[in-house]
């Protein structure tokens, strides 16, 4: 699994309000919640550079498919942008697909379309205004 950009409150694109991007892989990882394994910050599951759809990336983590991660905002996220995917690296034993979705204080705020391996990442995106916590 692959979470490529991250929580934001970037409002435009001056260099002051993109000083304002929060990366997911510079949080508290630990935080993450997952049913085997060990979440790997820019590594796939399997420790090796994150690969999907035959494209490489520098940043996100890699942490296997029934996982979740909750995040404590306080009102004060504006806007959650990613990409998401399946590494290029694991196994093909996901036939229908993995769903990704963002949830803001309870309620889903996005959801992505099944994702399979070898498929492009998908963007997902999710307006935070006034929400105090999500979970990924």
């Amino acid at each position: 699994m692959l979470w490529v950009i991250a929580l934001t409150t970037l409002f435009g694109n001056t260099p002051m309000e993109q000083d304002n991007v929060v990366r997911l892989e510079d949080l508290d990882l630990s935080l993450i919640r997952q049913s085997i394994g060990t979440l790997k910050k820019d590594l796939s599951t399997a420790g090796k550079p994150l690969k999907v759809a035959g494209k490489s990336y520098d940043h996100g983590f890699g942490t296997h498919a029934e996982s979740y991660f909750r995040i404590d905002l306080d009102g004060k996220g504006k806007i959650f942008k990613a990409f998401v995917g399946l590494d290029d690296g694991g196994p093909n034993f996901w036939g229908t697909g993995v769903r990704f979705w963002i949830e803001g204080d309870g309620k889903i705020l996005a959801r992505s379309r099944p994702i399979r391996r070898r498929q492009a990442p998908q963007p997902i995106e999710a307006d935070l205004t006034g929400v105090k916590t999500i979970t990924l």
